[in-house]
């Protein structure tokens, strides 16, 4: 699982994917968060799950998002 991106890469793969970075990042509240509702990250919450390659994404090194960036570049001929 990829736990950190700099700044440049999350801008690149939201340029790729044309979203934002809340698009991509997920927060589930942890046990001391007494109402989640109330907290800024709140809005990270996802309520409808995106699926499989949600799951894909999430175990993939960032050498590899990058080699699929570059990959859907070259389809897209850009």
């Amino acid at each position: 699982m990829v736990r950190n991106i700099n700044v440049d890469e999350m801008e690149r793969l939201c340029l790729l994917l044309n979203c934002t970075p809340n698009d991509i990042f997920e927060w589930c509240p942890g046990k001391n968060i007494k109402d989640p509702s109330t907290c800024p990250l709140s809005v990270l919450i996802r309520e409808e799950k995106v699926g499989v390659i949600n799951e894909l994404f999430k175990e993939l090194p960032l050498e590899k998002l990058i080699e699929i960036e570059n990959l859907i570049k070259k389809e897209l001929g850009k």
